[in-house]
């Protein structure tokens, strides 16, 4: 092997470091604005938590619509006689209907334990793409390429023809 070749695979496999280390920073990033005061939320004590999630309910009560309020009553009936419910079940469905409609979306989002197990699978992947194309001459390209023609044109990965 040659000392050009050689200091061409060394460059390639730290650009590949380089581009998984900054897919896994920019993952890790929060994703909306609400992050944030959500990750700052996270880490008040257990009492502050309690307060602040009183508080919090307190507010959003007057504030919380739910579109579902307007369907009829007759409806809801019709609808879990359709589905042969009982209206103890019926009652649950449009509970947990109406819990995830009013959700706030800022305090949906995954926790860094998620985070964490996510960038690991990712990782690995990551892995077993260069061990495959390192081992195996681009097996993961052409592969890509034989499943994905038209995007690996539009990548230009392939000449168009």
């Amino acid at each position: 092997m040659t000392e050009a070749s050689r200091s061409d695979h060394s460059l390639l496999v730290y650009y590949a470091v380089g581009i998984a280390i900054g897919c896994i920073i920019a993952y890790s990033l929060p994703k909306n604005e609400g992050e944030i005061e959500r990750l700052k939320a996270a880490a008040i004590k257990e009492e502050e938590r309690e307060t602040f999630g009183k508080v919090k309910s307190e507010l959003d009560k007057g504030s919380s619509s739910w579109d579902g309020d307007s369907i009829p009553k007759e409806e809801l009936e019709r609808i879990r006689k359709r589905f042969r419910m009982t209206p103890q079940q019926m009652t649950r469905v449009v509970a947990l209907s109406k819990a995830e409609g009013t959700q706030d979306p800022k305090y949906s989002s995954l926790t860094p334990h998620q985070q964490l197990n996510r960038m690991v699978y990712l990782v690995m992947i990551m892995v077993l793409i260069y061990i495959l194309n390192r081992d195996y001459g681009n097996v993961v390209l052409v592969w890509f390429v034989q499943i994905f023609p038209k995007e690996a044109e539009i990548l230009g990965l392939v000449k168009s023809k």
